[in-house]
């Protein structure tokens, strides 16, 4: 039998649920437009209502009693999205709300948005010179904000269903072949961006990887580095984090790496000489690449770093992200399985491998499609 609680709230102690009514108003018939949700726990119960509540009280005090975007996206980025998401993530998000979405759509009233108003707002987008792939993450920004206000009785369908994103579309990468990679080893070799370009080229590190490597991640026995941390920048701040997935957590073996287990092993030494010398205050965290002045990297300042050194050089334009994929593509072209790729690169799959490095596998399938050929021509 269900028994009420308080208001809007009961309890049915034969089928062990809480029922949680929602009540948005008069339809234009007369009849009452309300929703009834079910919860197992009285918790989840009653924290959905006290958020609706709030949202309605809300949704009453503003604009003739209808929530706009600005202010829904506004909740939903300090109550949904703060407690759940990676800093990095939430400073993407706001940075999208901010300079975007609030400008172009914030004083339109959440049931009033119109699937036409979005296709628009993407199109000056594109129009302004935002790429296809920043465009859909507007896209997705607003389809699971949008989602959340369904849920929350504030919408009652997501308006972003009936909009056409642009396309996803693939970047091209820049890589090096070994030649190019040996040639920029050799030139690099004695600088600050040495440890970098080379941690990128012969293990496939990610920039963010690299800035976060610290000596006790390096095993210099075993040969060994382990990949446990990342260093990257918020809105100007430096953070260090765990890796985005689990399986960016990886270790990798440079056992017969001759050039860099002397890199390596004289950078370690240089590190504990700067201790004893420098005192404590010298490189304190252990962190494996750094400036001339003993600094961790800013990420982007040694992805700018890189750059430069290679045009100033007259080297083939790469990026240091550009050396990973080279890694990728020089073991792809030695015939290393897909799966093993993905493993050492730190994707969570090997479909996620196949679609980044698709122009490598397809270099791969032509091959096959030589071999089967020539065994075919042989035969006849």
């Amino acid at each position: 039998m269900r028994k009420s609680i308080k208001r809007n709230l009961a309890y049915d102690d034969q089928k062990d649920l809480y029922y949680v009514t929602m009540h948005y108003g008069m339809r234009p018939d007369g009849s009452r437009d309300r929703c009834v949700r079910t919860f197992r726990c009285l918790d989840d119960a009653e924290s959905t209502l006290t958020e609706f509540l709030r949202l309605r009280a809300l949704k009453r005090t503003r604009h003739g009693g209808e929530v706009i975007l600005a202010d829904w996206l506004e909740v939903w980025l300090r109550d949904f999205i703060c407690p759940n998401r990676e800093k990095t993530t939430v400073h993407g998000y706001e940075n999208i709300i901010r300079l975007h979405l609030v400008p172009a759509l914030g004083e339109v009233k959440l049931p009033e948005l119109q699937p036409a108003q979005l296709q628009r707002y993407y199109a000056e987008l594109l129009e302004k010179g935002l790429s296809h792939n920043t465009v859909r993450k507007h896209h997705v920004l607003l389809h699971t904000a949008l989602e959340a206000a369904v849920r929350q009785g504030l919408l009652r369908e997501n308006v972003t269903r009936y909009v056409t994103p642009p396309a996803k579309v693939m970047p091209s990468h820049r890589y090096y072949d070994p030649a190019q990679l040996r040639e920029l080893f050799c030139r690099c070799a004695g600088t600050e961006i040495e440890p970098a370009v080379k941690l990128a080229g012969y293990l496939g590190l990610r920039r963010s990887e690299i800035c976060g490597l610290k000596w006790r991640c390096v095993d210099l026995d075993a040969k060994i580095v382990t990949v446990r941390e990342v260093r990257t920048s918020v809105g100007g701040t430096f953070i260090e984090k765990k890796p985005k997935s689990y399986s960016s957590v990886r270790r990798l073996c440079y056992d017969g790496v001759s050039d860099l287990e002397k890199l390596l092993t004289r950078l370690h030494d240089e590190w504990e000489r700067g201790q004893r010398e420098r005192g404590t205050g010298f490189n304190p965290e252990g962190y494996v690449a750094v400036t001339e002045q003993g600094k961790p990297w800013d990420p982007n300042g040694l992805g700018r770093r890189v750059a430069t050194f290679v045009e100033e050089n007259a080297l083939p334009s790469i990026s240091l992200h550009g050396l990973r994929h080279s890694f990728a593509s020089v073991a792809n072209s030695r015939s290393v399985p897909m799966f093993t790729i993905s493993k050492a690169l730190g994707h969570s799959s090997t479909s996620i491998t196949s679609e980044v490095y698709t122009h490598l596998f397809d270099e791969t399938v032509q091959d096959v499609v030589n071999v089967v050929a020539k065994a075919i021509g042989t035969r006849a």
